[in-house]
């Protein structure tokens, strides 16, 4: 992969790296402010999705594309 492309992915998988962790907070907001158990454990499992998405393309990151911003 030449420079420009490589650096297009980087960007790329920087800026869905960061879409991912907003969705995370957003999620774990959402466990916050529902009253309901059986709300918060449903909202409980898409925060620990998030968790996992952010984790994949960190590592992504680290090891295919050797981002060293995030």
């Amino acid at each position: 992969m030449d420079a420009v492309r490589h650096r297009a992915a980087e960007l790329d998988a920087l800026q869905f790296m960061h879409g991912e962790q907003g969705a995370l907070l957003c999620t774990a907001k959402i466990v916050e402010t529902v009253p309901w158990i059986d709300a918060k454990y449903y909202a409980a499992t898409q925060v620990v999705d998030e968790a996992r998405h952010v984790e994949v393309f960190s590592k992504y990151l680290d090891e295919k594309l050797s981002a060293t911003t995030r």
